[in-house]
């Protein structure tokens, strides 16, 4: 039975900890908020935005950096062969264009924009090997240093740019002290952008994953409150039965006392914790109820962002993580619903075969 419980345990742990892995990642893909636009900025546009970007009295408390970046599909040449790839051009962080992890090197800076980063499947493809560094890639007219490998199954080159470029993308970053999409959309029409825009914001739907996959442990937490309480009313009948009703004389004496220790804790912590958020995402009155009831549609209208983009790379990969931590979560939640399920049979069933013992005495 312990082996078989064993085993349970190590199962529900593997799953468990793939979910939550997948959802780490999940939030890598999408740093805040992407900005899709419909036709690409051209060079005075970009300068404009950044301009504002770093004059905006709005986002003086704020840490938000952004990044430009586009996507294109193309064909890669080496002096050992050719392979078709999608190239990703930014200005800012390369990470926020698409989360590579790095395997050699190092992503280009912007304005590096004579060096490039390859996925490893790309040098495979090219070179039969991932020591590529310093190797010479041709795309399209330009010749680039491969400066960097990161890993991904897909043919990917990461490439610096400059403001000259036309880009397609902006990738929001940081901490904003403000809402967001709001502070983001009167930025760009200050900035003298008219062309259509979507303003990405996927955190609701992604904090409602991360609740579903940590979902399991509030069940097992709930097993062990049963059994934990199972276990005292074992102990009750047993040899300590006079210092189990000392212990329960006592934590209902304290208990009021108890209860009003733990409110005035969580009273003095909630200030210094909400701290840690910005202010946008808390509500200016915990009574406001139409800032509780705006949540859901905003759940609602981030899921349905999701499926009306027209998916880029990182978009792609980001669904494969949905799925993924989907499916191990599942699986973990549907081993911690039957966990529970056992404990409470096994329960039910001791205290049926100590009614029909007593019974038999009486």
């Amino acid at each position: 039975m312990k082996i078989k419980t064993i085993l349970w345990g190590l199962v529900w742990s593997v799953l468990f900890l793939f979910s939550i892995n997948f959802v780490y990642k999940l939030w890598i893909v999408y740093p805040l908020l992407s900005i899709r636009f419909e036709e690409p900025l051209n060079e005075g546009q970009t300068e404009t935005i950044t301009e504002f970007f770093r004059n905006s009295e709005t986002l003086e408390d704020s840490t938000v950096s952004l990044t430009f970046w586009k996507e294109n599909t193309t064909d890669l040449k080496s002096d050992w062969g050719t392979t078709d790839a999608t190239v990703l051009t930014y200005y800012g962080e390369g990470r926020n264009a698409y989360p590579a992890k790095i395997l050699e090197g190092y992503l280009p800076a912007a304005r590096q924009e004579n060096q490039c980063a390859v996925s490893d499947s790309v040098a495979w493809q090219l070179w039969g090997s991932c020591d590529v560094l310093g190797q010479a890639l041709q795309i399209d007219d330009d010749t680039l240093v491969v400066c960097g490998v990161f890993k991904s199954s897909e043919h990917i080159v990461l490439r610096g740019g400059g403001l000259n470029e036309q880009y397609e993308n902006i990738e929001c970053a940081g901490t904003f002290m403000v809402d967001p999409v709001e502070t983001m959309k009167t930025l760009i029409r200050e900035s003298g952008i008219t062309q259509e825009a979507i303003y990405y914001f996927p955190i609701p739907w992604m904090i409602a994953i991360t609740i579903y996959a940590l979902s399991p442990v509030a069940i097992l937490l709930l097993r062990l409150i049963f059994a934990f309480k199972y276990s005292h009313k074992g102990f009750h009948h047993g040899k300590n039965s006079n210092r189990f009703i000392l212990m329960k004389y006592s934590f209902t004496t304290i208990r009021p006392f108890l209860i009003a220790a733990v409110a005035f804790f969580i009273a003095l912590l909630l200030p210094v914790l909400l701290n840690f958020f910005p202010t946008w995402t808390t509500p200016s009155q915990w009574s406001d109820f139409s800032y509780w009831s705006s949540m859901v549609p905003q759940l609602f209208d981030s899921i349905q962002q999701v499926f009306s983009l027209l998916p880029l790379s990182k978009d792609i990969l980001a669904k494969w993580y949905i799925l993924k931590g989907c499916t191990t979560a599942t699986g973990s939640l549907i081993l911690s619903i039957t966990i529970f399920r056992n404990n409470l049979f096994r329960i039910r069933s001791h205290r049926s075969d100590q009614k029909i013992a007593s019974d038999k005495i009486s």
